[in-house]
This record gives structure tokens, sequence and C-alpha cells, in this order.
């Protein structure tokens, strides 16, 4: 598993994208097997979050964004 996240990470590492927080490093705790991913902050909420929130509605067209 941690061989998979470690893929991952280089994969995400190397994304540059103005949509995509960005990624700059990851720390495994060899005692727990926990990784700790450095990125930047993003504050707000997320897509899950908004899609239950009764009063958020998105346009067809930003669905068409969304969901593409």
């Amino acid at each position: 598993m941690i061989e998979v996240a470690y893929e991952e990470y280089k994969l995400l590492k190397s994304i540059e994208h103005k949509n995509i927080i960005k990624m700059y490093d990851a720390f495994l705790n060899q005692c727990s097997g926990t990784m700790y991913l450095v990125m930047d902050m993003a504050n707000g909420t997320n897509l899950k979050t908004l899609l239950e929130d009764d009063k958020v509605r998105f346009s067809e067209k930003e669905a068409k964004v969304i969901f593409r």
C-alpha cells in the first residue's frame, strides 16, 4: 500500500494546473505507517458537501463543466 501511495504522490507532484492543488512533499511515519502530505491549503468546501446542500443549485452549463 505504501508503494501505491508513493507512486500517487510522484504523479501529483508532477502535475501543475491552476485547478489542481500543488503537492510539495510527503513524509512516512515508519512507526505508524502513516503518510503525511505537504500541499497548498484549500479553503472552502468540497463538491460532495455542495451537492448535498439543498440551497446550492448548479446551472446546466456549470454541471457540464464539473461532471465532464
